[in-house]
C-alpha cells in the first residue's frame, strides 16, 4: 500500500469533521493535480501539491469546540456554510451566522450573537489560524517537506489580501496553497463562484486552468482516479513505521476534536500496548493502531453533544452509540491490518 492510498482513506474521516459531502478531500485532489499539471509544475512540486491537497483539512477538529461554543450551533453544519460564504465581508457573516447560530437560543440571545458574528472579523481569523497551524504541524509531524507544509498552512489565504491567517497577498502566498485554495473552492462551490473570484480571491492565471470537470461519485473510481494522478515523487510506500506515524497523527487530530478527549487516543493506546505485551499478543502492534484509531467517527459527532454539560438525550445517546459504525466505514475503504 502507498502512502498516498492511506492518506486518501483516511481524508473520510476529515471529511466527516468539516460536515462535507464523502469524497470531498478526494475531488479536491483531483481538481487541484489537474490544475498545477497544466501550470507546468515539475514531478517533485506536484508531489508536494499531492500531499498537501490529500492533508488540508487535517487541522479541522482544533476549532470545532470554539465553534459550537460561539455560534451555539452544530459545528458541522456551521463549518459547511462558512465554505459556502464571503467571511471576509460583513454581508458574508451576517448571512453565514442567521443560517447556522443560536437556532434554539432565546430571540435577544441571539440577535446578540448574530450581531456580534456579522460586525466582527477577529472571531473567523482566529478560527482559520487554529485551523492552518493545526494542519501544518501535522503535516509536519509525519515528515512532509516545507512546500507540502506551506501549502496546508496558506489555503486560505486570498489574493487580495483579505485571506488568513497572515493576510498575504498575490505572489507572497506559495504556489502550492495558491492552488490548494482554489481547488477546495471549485469542488465546494463550483467552478463558476471560483472564476467570479478571480483577482480577488485567486491568481487569475490559475483561475484560467480551472476547467469544468465530471468528477466521479463513487469511492472505487474516485480513489482509482486519485491514486492515478500521483506522480512518481509521491510513490511512497506505506511501510509498518508509515503507518503507525499516520495512526499516531490521526488519534491527534481525533483528540483535537473536544477539549475533555485531549491525549485519549494515546492513553488508550498505551494501555492497550500493556495489555498486549501481558498477555502475549501476536501482532500487538495492530492492536495498538486500532487503539489509536477507534474513535475516529467521533470526528462526525457533533460538538454540541461531545462538549454538553448535561444528560444526553435519546437522539444523542443514539449518534454516540453509532459513531463507531462511522469508524468502520473510514477503516473499510483500504485494507487496514
Amino acid at each position: 500500500m502507498l502512502l498516498g492510498e492511506l492518506l486518501g482513506a483516511l481524508s473520510y474521516a476529515l471529511d466527516l469533521a468539516e460536515g462535507e459531502q464523502s469524497g470531498h478531500v478526494m475531488r479536491t485532489c483531483l481538481i487541484g493535480m489537474g490544475i498545477g499539471e497544466r501550470a507546468g509544475l515539475g514531478d517533485r512540486q506536484l508531489g508536494d501539491l499531492y500531499y498537501a491537497l490529500l492533508l488540508k483539512d487535517a487541522g479541522c477538529s482544533s476549532n470545532s469546540s470554539r465553534i459550537a461554543a460561539v455560534l451555539i450551533a452544530d459545528d458541522h453544519r456551521a463549518k459547511r456554510s462558512s465554505k459556502r460564504r464571503d467571511l471576509t465581508r460583513s454581508g458574508g457573516r451576517f448571512r453565514h451566522a442567521i443560517s447556522t447560530a443560536a437556532h434554539d437560543r432565546p430571540a435577544r440571545e441571539r440577535l446578540q450573537t448574530l450581531r456580534a458574528l456579522a460586525t466582527s472579523e477577529r472571531f473567523h481569523r482566529e478560527l482559520v489560524r487554529a485551523r492552518c497551524e493545526r494542519g501544518a504541524s501535522i503535516a509536519e509531524g509525519l515528515g512532509f517537506p516545507a512546500a507540502t507544509v506551506e501549502a496546508i498552512y496558506t489555503v486560505d489565504e486570498h489574493w487580495d489580501g483579505g485571506g488568513h491567517p497572515s493576510g498575504l497577498r498575490g505572489a507572497e502566498i506559495p504556489l502550492l496553497g495558491r492552488i490548494a485554495g482554489l481547488a477546495q473552492t471549485a469542488e465546494i462551490c463550483g467552478v463558476r463562484t471560483a472564476r467570479r473570484r478571480a483577482g480577488r480571491w485567486f491568481d487569475p492565471e490559475l483561475v484560467a486552468l480551472l476547467r469544468e470537470e465530471r468528477l466521479p461519485r463513487d469511492e472505487a473510481a474516485l480513489a482509482a482516479e486519485v491514486e492515478g494522478l500521483a506522480p512518481a515523487s509521491a510513490a511512497i510506500e506505506a511501510d509498518e513505521a508509515r503507518i503507525s506515524r499516520v495512526a499516531h497523527a490521526f488519534a491527534e487530530i481525533v483528540d483535537a476534536k473536544a477539549p475533555s478527549t485531549g491525549g485519549h487516543s494515546h492513553r488508550v493506546a498505551a494501555l492497550v500496548s500493556g495489555a498486549a505485551e501481558a498477555l502475549g499478543l501476536n501482532g500487538g502492534r495492530d492492536v495498538v493502531r486500532a487503539a489509536l484509531l477507534h474513535d475516529i467517527g467521533k470526528l462526525g459527532l457533533s460538538n454540541r453533544i461531545l462538549d454538553k454539560p448535561g444528560p444526553l438525550t435519546s437522539r444523542e445517546w443514539a449518534a454516540v452509540r453509532a459513531h463507531p459504525l462511522q469508524t468502520e466505514a473510514v477503516l473499510h475503504r483500504r485494507p487496514f491490518p
